[in-house]
């Protein structure tokens, strides 16, 4: 059966356990995070990519309301439950100011393929060494490093819409392998401009 959301477009992908901490300034979003805590409701969050509004999204719930302001603004910190495909979307909503749209929940499945999941950790370690960032590995999803491979918005409403993590992982491999030669590639230029000035001494050449 179809749920109602309030929905929160944003510039922005969200994902199922990821936690968003957001500023709140539009009266129409004043009401609906308002209405959302009062009522302990959920709202979603549709990616508007490239002008767009997208057919899937991540339902969110509202953690904490951290701070409310004079003018009525607020930081609130949210966390994503479930991805959501939209039927029917309403612009409007009777009496709100905010817009709502009919979903359908998607069943997003977490088993770890064991072998896969090796896979991925190795090329993620490659990577956040390759950039110096120190981030554990430990029990991680694909949902929680999706953010952190230099994924564009549209890879990442790509890897939203799928079910299984099996599948979702092989895809951030599949893109692990396209952007580390790019890597490599751009280390070997900062290093070739860091040697700029140095004296070079180049090997011998026998002709």
């Amino acid at each position: 059966m179809n749920q109602l959301l309030p929905m929160f477009p944003m510039n922005m992908v969200s994902f199922p356990r990821e936690e968003v901490n957001l500023h709140i300034f539009e009266e129409r979003y004043k009401q609906l995070i308002n209405e959302c805590w009062e009522e302990k409701r959920s709202f979603g969050i549709p990616p508007y990519i490239d002008k767009k509004l997208m057919n899937y999204g991540t339902e969110m719930d509202i953690k904490e309301i951290s701070k409310v302001f004079k003018n009525g603004e607020m930081n609130i910190k949210t966390v994503g439950r479930r991805a959501f495909k939209i039927i029917k979307f309403h612009y409007t909503v009777p009496d709100k100011l905010y817009s709502g749209a009919e979903v359908e929940f998607i069943n997003n499945d977490y088993k770890v393929d064991i072998s896969t999941q090796e896979i991925l950790a190795e090329k993620l370690q490659m990577l956040f060494d390759r950039l110096n960032i120190k981030k554990s590995l430990e029990d991680f999803d694909s949902f929680q490093v999706a953010h952190y491979i230099g994924m564009t918005q549209r890879e990442e409403f790509a890897l939203l819409k799928i079910k299984e993590e099996k599948m979702r992982q092989i895809e951030i491999i599949k893109h692990l392998d396209k952007i580390m030669p790019i890597i490599d590639r751009a280390q070997q230029i900062r290093d070739r401009v860091q040697m700029n000035g140095h004296f070079k001494n180049f090997p011998k050449l026998d002709f």
